[in-house]
């Protein structure tokens, strides 16, 4: 059985995938400073319920699927 053979639009989308999130946090590193610990760990408390479920849904199926 012959495996199939990486292309260059795989090897093109895989960096984009990396690329993306390093640029964003390059951007919160040096342009968008947060100005204390309480901002950066708590969102300043002004997040809606929104990110804080994504967050939650998102960390509890990453435990489910690396323990099988």
């Amino acid at each position: 059985m012959e495996h199939p053979r990486i292309s260059v639009i795989d090897y093109v989308v895989f960096g984009i995938s990396l690329l993306i999130p390093v640029i964003i946090a390059l951007y919160y590193t040096f342009i968008n400073k947060q100005k204390s610990n309480s901002s950066f760990l708590l969102g300043d408390r002004a997040l809606s319920a929104l990110p804080i479920s994504f967050s939650l849904a998102v960390s509890y199926l990453s435990a489910v699927t690396i323990t099988g």
